[in-house]
């Protein structure tokens, strides 16, 4: 599914040599999946709460049934369905002017960074992406931070030298 303006800019950067768009590392999956996993259990036990209070106050079993099934229905997004479309859609390409990021699952955004308005670039790590050795990097803006999440720690190094030499900004680390 490409959009107009995409099938230009990859025209444009085909003519010029430099059209490699980049995927994050498939391992990113299963920190998403983990992550669903986390967010489904909060979902759980909230459930499980609402049938105890229905339980001890005789309240209406329709609320704690009703929660049940929009848990169970969210988990299944959470951890099977969105990881799955989230890794598919993500990519990436650094050129010399620019930053391309393309990501979303409804909405697919596609964002061009000038690498002129990068003012920092940064690696970080949480839990779950040192868990997998992934690393994501961030690009400071006058107008925000946009991340490249999950990339192999050696892929977000490398990405993020690129970056820095291309912008001409300080090392952030």
């Amino acid at each position: 599914m490409k959009f107009q303006n995409e099938i230009l800019h990859e025209e444009y950067h085909a003519m010029m040599g430099t059209n490699e768009w980049q995927k994050i590392n498939s391992k990113a999956i299963y920190v998403w999946k983990t992550t669903g996993m986390i967010v489904s259990s909060v979902f759980f036990l909230i459930t499980l709460l609402l049938f105890l209070f229905s339980y001890l106050y005789d309240w209406p079993l329709l609320i704690p049934i009703g929660m049940a099934a929009i848990m169970l229905f969210l988990a299944v997004l959470l951890i099977f369905i969105l990881p799955k479309i989230r890794l598919k859609i993500w990519r990436f390409m650094i050129l010399e002017d620019e930053v391309c990021l393309q990501y979303g699952i409804l909405v697919i955004t596609q964002m061009l960074i000038p690498m002129a308005r990068v003012q920092n670039v940064s690696t970080k790590q949480g839990p779950l992406l040192r868990r997998y050795q992934l690393a994501t990097v961030s690009i400071s803006t006058a107008a925000g931070v946009h991340d490249i999440p999950a990339l192999s720690l050696e892929q977000a190094k490398e990405l993020r030298d690129k970056i820095i030499k291309l912008a001409g900004v300080q090392d952030d680390v």
